[in-house]
């Protein structure tokens, strides 16, 4: 399990993905990311579940070995263009950020402006 922690701090640091973000993707508290970040809690199998969705993830993505080398290497980053899974990564990135804008407008009772056109 402690190479999943490694491997996930690792991933948020190369980011730029701080701890309290982390919280409020997983819904825990702040105080228990810094745990585990820091190894002073053990990570089970549900906060392994938890911390991989925050970021479109898989627990097995994070178990890796050799993680770095895979995923923060030039190589990789030049492979992973050419074989179209950043642009599959920001369609996901975009359906979501689409589906948290029309959950806003819904709450806070916007109409979408091609409606407005409509005269609906």
């Amino acid at each position: 399990m402690a190479i999943f922690m490694e491997n996930y701090k690792n991933y948020c640091k190369d980011n730029g993905y701080k701890q309290k973000f982390v919280a409020l993707k997983t819904g825990m508290t702040e105080a228990k990311v810094s745990r585990l970040f820091k190894g002073e809690q053990e990570v089970n199998e549900q906060d392994m579940e938890l911390l991989s969705e925050a970021f479109l993830k898989t627990p097995a993505f994070f178990m890796q070995e050799g993680f770095y080398e895979k995923i923060f290497t030039p190589e990789g980053a030049a492979a992973e263009f050419y074989l179209g899974e950043a642009a599959e990564r920001m369609k996901e990135y975009t359906d979501k950020l689409i589906e948290f804008i029309e959950c806003m407008d819904s709450i806070l009772g916007i109409r979408p402006r091609r409606n407005a056109y409509k005269g609906e």
